[in-house]
């Protein structure tokens, strides 16, 4: 999480793949879930959307419950390839999954920007919610939640 926050994905895959090696894959799928994600949002950062993906579904397959309070280290980077991909639905999905508790709570500018593009697209511009949405990867990168 604090690579994430000082956006460094270098240390954050070295310290993801510690992690996976001390978790085992199957031992401890919550520690497993949280590394893979971590090496989702690495991939996102270096541009590696298609490994992105792998880890974050694989991280998504073994999350301990769907809503859980660190989500977002799975669903902001999933929001973010989805959205560089042009799958706005499914970007908007991660978007509903970070505002809805008990996802930690986030910077009051990010979550209101996240709400706004979740309005936008059920009123069925989803190239309005797109923008939107790209606003608050913005955000959540330069508060550290990306």
């Amino acid at each position: 999480m604090t690579s994430s926050r000082s956006h460094d994905a270098r240390t954050g895959r070295d310290l993801a793949g510690r992690c996976l090696e001390r978790a085992g894959e199957g031992r401890s799928p919550t520690y497993v879930a949280v590394a893979r994600a971590n090496l989702g949002w690495a991939d996102w950062k270096e541009g590696e959307a298609t490994s992105a993906l792998e880890n974050l579904h694989s991280a998504a397959t073994l999350w301990p419950v769907h809503p859980h309070p660190i989500v977002w280290l799975l669903a902001w980077p999933r929001l973010a390839v989805d959205l560089t991909q042009g799958r706005v639905t499914e970007a908007i999905e991660q978007a509903r999954m970070l505002v809805n508790p008990p996802t930690m709570r986030m910077p009051a500018a990010v979550e209101d920007s996240l709400r706004a593009a979740i309005e936008t697209a059920e009123s069925g511009r989803l190239d309005d919610a797109a923008a939107a949405l790209t606003k608050s990867v913005a955000l959540a990168e330069k508060t550290g939640w990306l």
